[in-house]
């Protein structure tokens, strides 16, 4: 049985936070991947979390390393820059299209 910690060299995977985040409508994200992991050989892809975003974060990354990569639960990945914007969002992520609003664990593409 594979073990779902190990991530085989050259494979895609998804992983999600732990933790749930609610930003306001002053309020945006980056995500980044924390350089650690960017040195064991993973690619990940991150992008704005938008105001009004509430659930938890699911990020895509590849494991671009020869060798399997070993992913603990609970390890840190990722951090978040938070955004002040000068103000408010015009149009929240939930009012605009809130396709991943209240995620929880790792969601996948919908489209």
């Amino acid at each position: 049985k594979p073990d779902p910690n190990r991530i085989p060299p050259r494979a895609r995977f998804a992983v999600s936070t732990r933790e749930t985040i609610q930003l306001g409508r002053h309020v945006a994200g980056q995500i980044w991947l924390r350089t650690t992991w960017a040195r064991r050989g993973v690619i990940a892809s991150f992008g704005i979390i938008d105001a009004g975003f509430s659930g938890t974060l699911t990020f895509g990354a590849f494991n671009a390393s020869s060798e399997p990569l070993e992913l603990p639960i609970g390890e840190r990945f990722a951090q978040v820059v938070f955004l002040t914007l000068d103000s408010p969002a015009s149009e929240t992520y939930e009012a605009r299209s809130g396709t991943y609003q209240h995620q929880k664990g790792v969601t996948l593409g919908r489209r």
